[in-house]
């Protein structure tokens, strides 16, 4: 530190007086500081590149239920299954593109004769297609918050082959 003192008058000319060596010691630190958030973050960018690791609920139905729910209950409750994701089961029933055509939403019918909406990205597109009304599928979506609990990111998980009457 003594050094770096030392230098200073010789490099100015001047004596150091109490400010500047504050500024001088302070000063590095600072910089360190700077440095080390800096690598904070881009090592917390490099992470948020990869895929986030998903979280699926063992049993869906109290998601699938949560519009049985009076209003007070349901927002007491919808809190632990924003990001989780879910596994459904059921009947294709129809398809339609999202109004800003960047989504397909598709009908799904349940076993115990609930219908629920699974929002599929737009790559699905051609999976979705080839699906006929009746159909069993399987799918794992995500439950996000929109205007209440939407099944969003939807993924094509197995499609029975449809039976022939016969």
């Amino acid at each position: 530190m003594a050094s770096l003192f030392l230098c200073w008058e010789l490099l100015t000319g001047t004596p150091l007086n109490g400010r500047t060596a504050v500024v001088l010691v302070v000063l590095p630190l600072v910089l360190r500081i700077v440095e080390v958030l800096r690598a904070g973050y881009k090592e917390g960018w490099a992470r948020s590149d990869k895929a986030p690791k998903r979280v699926f609920l063992r049993d869906p139905g109290p998601v699938l239920r949560l519009d049985q729910l009076g209003a007070f209950e349901y927002h007491k409750t919808i809190g632990r299954y924003v990001d989780k994701w879910i596994t459904v089961a059921g009947n294709y029933e129809g398809s339609a593109e999202s109004l800003l055509r960047d989504s397909l939403s598709v009908s799904l019918f349940l076993a115990d004769g609930r219908r629920v909406n699974l929002q599929f990205s737009k790559e699905h597109e051609e999976l979705i297609r080839r699906l006929r009304p009746g159909q069993r599928i399987t799918v794992i979506c995500q439950c996000c918050l929109g205007s209440g609990l939407a099944l969003r990111n939807a993924e094509l998980a197995h499609a029975e082959p449809l039976r022939r009457a016969g």
